[in-house]
C-alpha cells in the first residue's frame, strides 16, 4: 500500500508545493518507508512509499524516465513485471532499478495507453507526459487499488485516499446528500462514482483518462468483464439426489481458482497465507496452489 497525490493547476496557475506537503502527509500511514514531491509548472505529483519489490533508494517515487519526459507516481503492483522487463528491453529499454515502478513507466513509454492491456496486477498511477503535455492516468481493472479526483474552479486533485484532498485546503467540504440517502435508506454504495463529498468521485474501475494542461478531460474504458463471464459464476447445476435444494456447479469456481493461482507471478514476491471458511469450495483453493500448506490446527 502507498498513496499518490497530483495537482494541475488550471489557467496556468502553478503547482504549489505546500498543498501537495499537506496532502501527502495526510496519507502517511500508506507509505511510512519514504516521501517524494515533484513539481513542474502546473503539475505536481506527492508520493508515501511502502517499499515492497525494490527496497532501495532506486524505487524511489516520484519516477523519472531517463530523459525527463516522463513522471510518474504509481500505487499497486505489477504481478508480471519481470516479463514485460524483459520484452522491453528486447526492444531497446534500460532499467536501473528491479522496481515494477520503472517497468511500468517504460511500458507507457513503448506502448502508450495501449500498455494497460499488456499489464497482469492490481494498480492507481498518474504520468505526467511532457512530451504531450497530458496526465494519463488508469485504475485496475477491478478497482482493487483506490483513486479519487476532485475537479475544481482552479486546481484538479488527486489522491488515493479522500481525506488527502480534504486536507488540500482546495476543497469545501460538502455533503452529496443522493449518495447518502441511498446509503442509510437503502445500503447501497460505491455503485456510481459518486462519493459521500459532493465534487469528489472515483476514477472508475477498468477506466482510464488523460487531461490536458487547459483541463480538458477524456475518460474511457479499456476493460469490462465479459456478460459471459458473469454468467457462468452463478451457473445451476442439477438438483441435489433425494431433495429439492439446487447446488452450484464447482465447474466455473474450479476454472476461476486455477486462473488465481496457477498464474504463480501474483504469489512469487513473498509467502502468503490464505483465511479460509470449512467449505468445500474455500478447501479447494490451497490445494490449487501445489504448495505445502499448514492448518492452524497443525495438519498440512
Amino acid at each position: 500500500m502507498c498513496g499518490l497525490v497530483v495537482m494541475l493547476g488550471l489557467a496556468g496557475r502553478p503547482a504549489d508545493a505546500a498543498v501537495l506537503s499537506r496532502m501527502a502527509r495526510s496519507i502517511a500511514h500508506r507509505g511510512p518507508d519514504d516521501s517524494g514531491l515533484y513539481l513542474h509548472q502546473q503539475v505536481g505529483f506527492g508520493f508515501r512509499r511502502l517499499a515492497i519489490l525494490d527496497l532501495s533508494p532506486a524505487g524511489h517515487q516520484p519516477m523519472c524516465s531517463e530523459d525527463g519526459q516522463l513522471v510518474i507516481v504509481f500505487n499497486g503492483e505489477i504481478y508480471n513485471y519481470i516479463e514485460l522487463r524483459e520484452e522491453l528491453r528486447a526492444a531497446g529499454h534500460c532499467f536501473r532499478s528491479t522496481s515494477d515502478t520503472e517497468v511500468l513507466l517504460a511500458a507507457y513509454r513503448q506502448w502508450g495507453p495501449e500498455c494497460l492491456g499488456r499489464l497482469n496486477g492490481m494498480w492507481a498511477f498518474v504520468i505526467h507526459d511532457r512530451r504531450r503535455g497530458v496526465l494519463f492516468g488508469a485504475r485496475d481493472r477491478f478497482g482493487v487499488k483506490p483513486l479519487f479526483v476532485h475537479r475544481g474552479k482552479d486546481y484538479w486533485l488527486f489522491a488515493s485516499e479522500v481525506k488527502a484532498i480534504l486536507a488540500s485546503g482546495c476543497y469545501v467540504r460538502e455533503t452529496n446528500w443522493q449518495v447518502a440517502a441511498d446509503f442509510l435508506l437503502h445500503g447501497k454504495l460505491d455503485e456510481t462514482p459518486a462519493t459521500f463529498y459532493a465534487g469528489i468521485e472515483q476514477v472508475p474501475p477498468g477506466c482510464a483518462f488523460e487531461i490536458r494542461l487547459d483541463g480538458t478531460w477524456r475518460q474511457w474504458r479499456y476493460w469490462s468483464l465479459p456478460d459471459s463471464a458473469c454468467g457462468a459464476m452463478f451457473q445451476w447445476a442439477s438438483v441435489c439426489p433425494g431433495g429439492s435444494t439446487p447446488r452450484r456447479s464447482f465447474a466455473p469456481w474450479r476454472e476461476t481458482a486455477e486462473f488465481v493461482t496457477e498464474d504463480r507471478r501474483r504469489l512469487r514476491s513473498w509467502p502468503f497465507a490464505i483465511t479460509m471458511l470449512r467449505s468445500m469450495n474455500a478447501h479447494s483453493l490451497p490445494t490449487r496452489c501445489r504448495r505445502p500448506v499448514r492448518y492452524y490446527n497443525g495438519s498440512r
